[in-house]
Order: structure tokens, then C-alpha cells, then sequence
């Protein structure tokens, strides 16, 4: 979180484009990162930088991020968007087209005995202190149909 603050004096407004890959709980042990958080407090920090991104993006900048969790029985790919974009003609195609690709990495995953995937595409404020990743699967899995 220093780094980003760090970065808005000079940049602002200015950044075209963001990708982030955060770890999150891997079991490996990181300089500066705390490996065991719970759910609800890692997205709350998540939020946080995010927010802090914000800053950084020029007008017409955009940051795509994408969260895979390993979860016990299944795994989650997590797609914040800004509420005002979820309905978007591009984000609904994109959510169709991960939908599809889920289909089928689910039948392989079935045939084979692996994990389920499960894609959330959810407004990045539904992000909160508390809320945990079941509880996001539960309101968001589903729902690319009706997005």
C-alpha cells in the first residue's frame, strides 16, 4: 500500500493500464505479506488498493484483474468490476465467453475427477470488511446469464 501511495505524487492520472496478480494465501512464505488472512479481511485490503489504483489510471485507463482461489472443493475466479461497468456490452461478452470455457473445464474437471471452477463477476463495492468468499459465491455464481 506505501508503493501506491508512493507512486501518486508523480503519476496520478496518468497510468493507461494495470494488471495485478496478488498472492493470496499460497502457503509460501512472502517478504511483507502476512500468508494466512482470512477471507473477509484479504478482499478489504484488496479493496483498499484498488481504491488506491484508481488514483493512478488516466481517463480512459482501465485495470483488468482477475483473482483465482484455491478453495478446498472448488476454485473461484473473481472478477471485480465497477458497478457502472457490469452491464456493459464488452464485460457481458467477456462473461459469456469465460461462462463457456467454464462449461467446458468443467466437464473435463468432472471426467477426471478435479476441482469445479466457478467465475464471479461482482460490482467491486459488494468488496467489504466481513464478507466472505462463500458468501460472494453464493450471490454471484450463476449470474453471467442474467449480467
Amino acid at each position: 500500500m506505501l508503493a501506491l501511495k508512493a507512486l501518486e505524487q508523480q503519476y496520478a492520472g496518468k497510468v493507461k493500464c494495470v494488471f495485478i496478480d496478488p498472492p493470496y494465501n499460497t502457503g509460501s512464505a512472502f517478504t511483507h505479506y502476512d500468508d494466512g488472512v482470512e477471507h473477509s479481511l484479504w478482499l478489504s485490503l484488496m479493496r483498499d488498493r484498488l481504491e488506491a489504483i484508481r488514483t493512478l489510471l488516466a481517463e480512459d485507463g482501465s485495470y483488468e484483474l482477475d483473482f483465482v482461489v484455491e478453495c478446498v472443493n472448488h476454485y473461484l475466479l473473481i472478477k471485480p468490476k465497477r458497478a457502472d461497468q457490469i452491464s456493459s456490452d464488452e464485460v457481458k461478452l467477456k462473461a459469456r465467453a469465460a461462462n463457456r470455457w467454464y462449461g467446458y473445464a468443467n466437464e473435463h474437471a468432472k471426467n477426471h475427477g478435479n476441482k469445479l471452477w466457478f467465475y464471479l463477476l461482482i460490482p467491486h463495492d459488494a468488496i467489504v470488511l466481513g464478507r466472505s468468499l462463500n458468501n460472494l459465491k453464493a450471490e454471484y455464481s450463476g449470474k453471467i446469464e442474467k449480467v
